[in-house]
């Protein structure tokens, strides 16, 4: 006997809600739904993998992101205008670069693409931002030139893709890294702990964080306020799981929550399809054991120790 040598297996939208209908009843084997059903099965099945984010972080969603920071400033828009990404370049200036230049000498460019956004340590201690025009190279074209002068050796950042707002920011994760690439501990603090913080606009080196996720853009208040614009503040954070727009779309999930799915769509859209109330509550316990099973292989294989918060 051999196995097949592969593990690829995966689910499309319209496989999860084909199977959740034969579960109801409103599809037969062979048979197509039809537009007006299909539409109100995807309806339900994003507004239920909607929900499930606020039972808590799913492992496959927590990110590393990284936050380009402002000398004294104190509040930074997540999925706004904030420089925050997940992905980032880190080189230097290789020769001195003067104000309005347009080009500037990078020590070296590799995983650099044209458009990426890129920022500047200019002597005057900012960050200067703009995108890259054209092939990046040894020589890489600014699409707007410099505001100031900057020293060879001055560090430049570079990324594509901004992150979009977090739902949440791992409270144990965040640190802020200095241009000596030194990781030190930031606490994540509560809206009342941030605003009993007497005096916001002190600088220094971050030691505290407040995170406020709103609707829109997430607010982000760091205290002190950062004192260098050559350090950066590091955090993991929960995204939120993308929708479900298109029958080949697959799920923003582990293979393992298939048969959750499946099964927890079926139990929702189970009234409309006309179930008896025993049947109903046989699909409720299968759906509920699958999504038990789902969750208990969602955790962290890692031990748990508690210790006072001191504070």
């Amino acid at each position: 006997m051999t196995t097949s040598g592969t593990n690829t297996f995966s689910l499309s939208r319209d496989d999860i809600i084909n199977s959740a209908a034969l579960e109801t009843g409103d599809l037969a084997l062979g048979d197509t739904l039809d537009d007006t059903t299909l539409a109100q099965y995807n309806l339900r099945l994003n507004s239920w993998v909607k929900s499930l984010m606020a039972e808590g972080a799913k492992l496959w969603a927590m990110e590393l992101a990284t936050l380009f920071l402002v000398p004294g400033q104190a509040q930074y828009a997540l999925g706004g205008s904030a420089h925050c990404t997940t992905n980032y370049v880190r080189t230097t200036l290789s020769a001195d670069a003067a104000a309005s230049a347009s080009t500037v000498s990078l020590t070296s460019y590799a995983g650099m693409t044209a458009g990426d956004n890129i920022g500047i340590l200019l002597d005057s201690g900012t960050l200067y931002w703009t995108t890259i025009s054209g092939t990046p190279g040894s020589t890489t074209t600014l699409a707007v030139a410099l505001t100031g002068a900057a020293s060879a050796g001055a560090q430049v950042f570079t990324y594509t893709t901004a992150i979009s707002r977090p739902q949440r920011i791992d409270p144990d994760s965040a640190y802020w890294r200095s241009t000596a690439l030194q990781d030190t501990p930031v606490a994540m603090i509560s809206r009342t702990e941030y605003a009993q913080l007497a005096t916001k606009s002190t600088r220094g080196k971050i030691v505290q964080a407040y995170y406020d996720p709103q609707l829109g853009t997430g607010q982000l208040s760091l205290w002190p306020t950062p004192d260098s614009a050559g350090d950066v503040l590091c955090f993991w954070y929960e995204r939120l799981l993308e929708d479900f727009n298109d029958g080949i779309d697959t799920p923003d999930f582990a293979i393992e929550w298939g048969e959750a799915l499946i099964l927890g769509l079926a139990h929702r859209m189970a009234p409309s399809a006309g179930l008896t109330l025993a049947e109903r509550q046989d699909l409720e316990r299968r759906a509920a054991l699958a999504l038990d099973k789902a969750e208990g292989y969602d955790r962290e294989n890692v031990g748990v120790f508690f210790q006072p918060d001191m504070r």
